[in-house]
């Protein structure tokens, strides 16, 4: 997401490349998702607080909107077998993409 938010900030204008790096640097000391805290404040150092605001909404809304939608379905379903079954499968996988993730870190 953050060449995405960069292409859209070098596109119209709104910082210059050394601003949007430090936006960048200070977003991934603050705590928190960098792309959200970059998104924030690049709404607010073009906007101020409407634009902070707006790109707040505008960057989490949709992943809350889409975790509610799938949250519903889930519940509905997590009482079938099946569904258990596969998730129950689904265990070792995530389990070793962890590991492989941690390994690959370490390395």
């Amino acid at each position: 997401m953050i060449p995405v938010i960069e292409s859209e900030v070098s596109q119209h204008g709104w910082m210059t490349t050394q601003e949007f790096i430090d936006i960048i640097a200070i977003s991934g000391m603050s705590p928190g998702p960098v792309t959200a805290n970059s998104a924030i404040l690049v709404g607010y150092s073009t906007a101020g607080l409407a634009g902070a605001i707006s790109s707040a909404l505008g960057i989490l809304l949709p992943a809350i909107i889409i975790v509610t939608v799938i949250a519903t379905f889930f519940s509905k379903l997590n009482h079938y077998p099946v569904v258990q079954s596969m998730f129950y499968g689904l265990r070792p996988i995530v389990t070793s993409l962890i590991i492989f993730a941690a390994i690959s870190l370490a390395l």
